[in-house]
């Protein structure tokens, strides 16, 4: 009897082992690199063998930054280039308020120059520059300015009437905003903050405080007595959020601004979206 039974397991473990064997023959993922059966004797029967490690989720490359370098102008004057050692022929970009291809440092509202480096060469910066036309890059000397980091980047979506803070790809702050009426668009492009200033009387139409924006208005060269710079700011009429009523600036409810302002400081990007 016990050889009938030694048979019978043997016979059985064939039938199992035979099905994982086939499937250990596919050219595609092997199940098993080996199998050994041990039947009959003193020990129990058994199917011993290796099995490949299950290979370990990889996770997703994040798409965004967690870090932008910015650079603050150390000294009274910055030349702009359009190569290191390459000044940027005359005409090419109009700074606010300054002749010449030269940004003065402070800015005709005494607000401290900055730049966002997108890469550098040796002694040479490649930024990005808050002037007309928009978006527009140059090269900069790196003695002229000193470097630093900010964390975060700012999305603006203008159908969905809507601002938001991300840290890489995770986002950490929302919130609904107005902006530029169809007769002067909210400028869509790559931009950053280049100021941010606190106001006295924040019962007035910017509320408590204006995030300036590189970028500046396709329709108004000028504007309330500015440049026709485009800006995140507060607003004393709450209700007219989530619509596009404003001349081209983004308009946020007063606490919504002051966590941007807690989240984005001056150089943070900015990306403005049809």
């Amino acid at each position: 009897m016990r050889l009938r039974t030694a048979i019978a397991v043997v016979a059985a473990l064939a039938i199992v082992v035979g099905g994982i064997v086939g499937v250990n023959m596919s050219p595609r993922r092997p199940l098993l690199n080996s199998v050994k059966v041990v039947a009959g004797g003193p020990n129990a029967a058994s199917i011993q063998g290796t099995w490949p490690a299950p290979k370990p989720k990889v996770k997703p490359k994040p798409k965004h930054a967690t870090a932008f370098n910015v650079a603050d102008a150390i000294v009274p004057n910055v030349a702009l280039y359009s190569a290191p050692n390459v000044p940027m022929p005359a005409g090419s970009v109009t700074v606010p308020m300054r002749p010449g291809n030269v940004v003065t440092n402070p800015t005709w509202e005494g607000l401290p120059v900055v730049f966002l480096v997108k890469g550098r060469k040796g002694g040479w910066l490649d930024v990005q520059v808050s002037a007309r036309p928009n978006g527009i890059r140059a090269w900069i000397k790196a003695s002229d300015v000193k470097l630093r980091t900010v964390p975060n980047w700012v999305r603006i979506e203008l159908r969905a009437r809507k601002a938001t803070v991300f840290h890489g790809d995770t986002p950490i702050f929302s919130t609904t905003v107005a902006v530029g009426r169809d007769s002067a668009p909210t400028p869509t492009g790559v931009y950053f903050v280049d100021g941010i200033v606190f106001l006295d009387d924040t019962s007035g139409p910017y509320g408590i405080a204006q995030m300036s924006v590189s970028a500046f208005s396709d329709i108004y060269q000028t504007f309330g007595g500015g440049v026709g710079q485009i800006a995140m700011h507060g607003t004393n009429a709450p209700g007219l959020l989530g619509q596009a009523v404003s001349h081209g600036c983004v308009r946020f409810a007063n606490d919504a601004l002051q966590q941007m302002i807690m989240r984005a400081p001056t150089g943070t990007p900015v990306e403005i979206l049809p």
